[in-house]
């Protein structure tokens, strides 16, 4: 079995091969895979083939994929879930901004109610007189 591949580094090298296996491992392994895509700018593709006979792979190298278009595309959803995110922040800030300013206000409640409560909190126990006349009883002499 004999085989010819293209292969492509990531730094975009080329290098040429061919030659003849004789094990049945090599040739399960290196024929397996015929071709490798790029994924990405930097990675690396190769292409290949295999046949069997004498001198088979004395033609051309396989060719490789074309590589994919390296300029920027600007992904589709994009314009929709930038005002989604900014506005989800903001909506998530006012809700805090009134939780905050709610507990305020109940905790201010609380503490007035708790001032205006003399009664309540006092009871019978504790009553202002007027200060002057004594509320003891004389003896008389």
């Amino acid at each position: 079995m004999c085989f010819s591949f293209n292969v492509v580094d990531g730094s975009g090298n080329s290098r040429y091969s061919k030659g003849c296996l004789h094990t049945d491992d090599m040739v399960a392994l290196t024929c397996k895979t015929r071709q490798l895509k790029s994924r990405g700018a930097n990675s690396g593709s190769y292409s290949g083939s295999c046949c069997q006979g004498d001198l088979c792979n004395n033609g051309s190298f396989p060719t490789l994929a074309p590589k994919p278009c390296s300029g920027a595309r600007e992904a589709p959803w994009l314009p929709i879930w930038v005002p989604l995110c900014v506005l989800g922040l903001l909506v998530l800030l006012l809700a805090a901004a009134a939780r905050v300013l709610l507990v305020r206000r109940s905790y201010r409640r609380q503490t007035a109610a708790l001032l205006a409560a003399n009664d309540v909190f006092y009871g019978d126990e504790l009553r202002i007189s007027a200060a002057g006349d004594s509320t003891l009883r004389k003896e008389q002499t």
